[in-house]
């Protein structure tokens, strides 16, 4: 009687009729999880395009502190002192101090 139950099962699920069995089984659980993996690869593209701006910012801020620091070691940032009335005061720029 087992063997009848489990040759009905076995002939109503496709078996012998060159149904691929495998291929069945793989295309119902890609359909049963097709909106979860969608929306975790679209998470993941989000987050790849976030991390790729946040590099390229930092590249960025980089260069522009790379490029400042240059201007102020050649002096072309350094303080300055101007006066209108040297009679009035004087001023001096101290090494070193910023």
């Amino acid at each position: 009687m087992e063997t009848n139950t489990a040759s009905s099962i076995i002939s109503r699920l496709g078996a012998g009729s060159g149904i691929d069995m495998a291929q069945l089984a793989l295309d119902l659980s890609e359909a049963r999880f097709a909106v979860q993996v969608d929306r975790l690869n679209e998470s993941n593209l989000n987050l790849e395009t976030r991390i790729e701006a946040a590099t390229l910012i930092r590249n960025q801020i980089s260069q522009l502190a790379s490029a400042l620091g240059e201007r102020v070691r050649t002096g072309d940032l350094s303080p300055e002192a101007t006066l209108t009335n040297p009679a009035v005061a004087t001023a001096s720029v101290v090494a070193g101090v910023n």
